[in-house]
C-alpha cells in the first residue's frame, strides 16, 4: 500500500501539478 501510494502519488501529483499550473497560470516552467 505505501508503495503503490508513493508511486500514484508522485505520477497524480506531476499530472496535477502540470495540470494546474497550465490552468492556473500559463507560463514558461521556470520554477
Amino acid at each position: 500500500r505505501l508503495r503503490l501510494s508513493r508511486k500514484v502519488c508522485r505520477r497524480t501529483r506531476l499530472k496535477q501539478s502540470r495540470r494546474s499550473l497550465k490552468k492556473s497560470a500559463p507560463r514558461p516552467r521556470s520554477s
